[in-house]
């Protein structure tokens, strides 16, 4: 048999190696109009978040209820003690019911006239250091301060995993920000601002970010650059399609919680009725297991969600069907990706 043989030519290499994507992608993140949208992101939640707890007044140190409340109290109690007496310096009459900040203020006052008046040795300044960093350490936090705080922390534990490849604690931190963030304002009371507050992150986070992307999406497919006002206008008009990816599979797990948690109080806790209850508890197991599912998948693929959406012009529903269906056939390409991109942003 004759032996057959194929002369090539050339490869294209761009159609054969597609991870080389990933790092255009972030090259082009660091374009002066995407960084401009990004800024505008962060301004405006920043601007609102601190508007809210100086208006609000409310104390969330103990968000993470790591401390107890009288814990606090007395580490508030005796850094403004010390701050009072500190640098040599006399108690005013009324600074028993100080606070923090105004014991900020008078320690911040005594030491301009203390630097005023002389030479300070080093000691001295790092003693000024060290009780304002107290004061700042026991400073009352508000909802939006304690909870970027914990966010911080978390993500710090993200990208720790994924500079030591450890996939557990990546998720650990992802759980955290999603999963116990949210229970933890509700249960701490704080249900007006994680309505609201939160509302407006998703809000800000589907427009800029669908902004960001259909920058992207023309870049990449026409090779044309776009308008910070054409992107934002995109976006705008799909606000409804974005917020619907976003809160749809929120709203579908929260409707089989529901509907578990009345099966559980009707059917396992009334006599008679719970002889049915036993008869539908593997439909229970089923529906708990599906929850889990959607909220792992939920979890995994909301960076899609709103690409999906300014790019493809998929609605809600459908895309979350496409990132889910993208996460099952290519989950090692997915992760292949995901690894790139928290190298990126850190």
């Amino acid at each position: 048999m004759r032996e057959k043989r194929t002369i090539v030519d050339g490869a294209d290499f761009e159609k054969i190696f597609q991870f080389q994507y990933i790092f255009s992608a972030i090259g082009s993140s660091m374009q002066p109009a995407r960084l401009f949208v990004a800024l505008c992101m962060v301004v405006v939640l920043l601007a609102v978040g601190h508007l809210w707890d100086s208006t609000s007044g409310i104390d969330a140190t103990n968000l993470d209820g790591q401390s107890t409340s009288e814990a606090i109290n007395e580490a508030r109690a005796l850094a403004i003690a010390k701050s009072i007496t500190a640098l040599g310096l006399t108690a005013p009459s009324d600074s028993e019911h100080w606070t923090v900040r105004q014991a900020q203020s008078n320690l911040l006052e005594k030491w301009q006239d203390y630097l005023y008046e002389g030479d300070v040795t080093e000691q001295e300044r790092i003693e000024f250091e060290l009780i304002y960093l107290e004061l700042e350490q026991v400073r009352p936090r508000g909802p939006f301060e304690s909870s970027a705080s914990f966010v911080s922390r978390n993500w710090n534990q993200i990208v720790g995993g994924a500079i030591e490849l450890n996939v557990v604690q990546m998720w650990q931190g992802v759980v955290s920000i999603v999963w116990e963030l949210p229970q933890l304002l509700w249960n701490s009371g704080f249900h007006w601002f994680i309505s609201l507050y939160g509302f407006l992150l998703i809000y800000v986070l589907c427009i800029g970010g669908g902004a960001i992307s259909r920058m992207q999406a023309v870049q990449h497919s026409r090779s044309q650059s776009i308008s910070v006002s054409d992107a934002v206008d995109f976006s705008v008009s799909r606000w409804r399609t974005l917020l619907m990816s976003i809160f749809g599979p929120a709203m579908f797990i929260a409707v089989i919680t529901i509907i578990l948690m009345v099966m559980g109080l009707l059917l396992l806790n009334i006599p008679w009725l719970n002889m049915i209850g036993g008869l539908f508890y593997g439909v229970a197991l089923l529906l708990g297991f599906l929850v889990t599912l959607v909220a792992v998948g939920c979890a995994a693929c909301f960076p899609m969600f709103i690409p999906a959406v300014v790019i493809e012009n998929c609605g809600g529903g459908e895309a979350v069907q496409r990132s889910f269906s993208y996460l099952i056939s290519k989950t090692l390409r997915f992760i292949f990706y995901l690894f790139p991109i928290v190298f990126a942003i850190c």
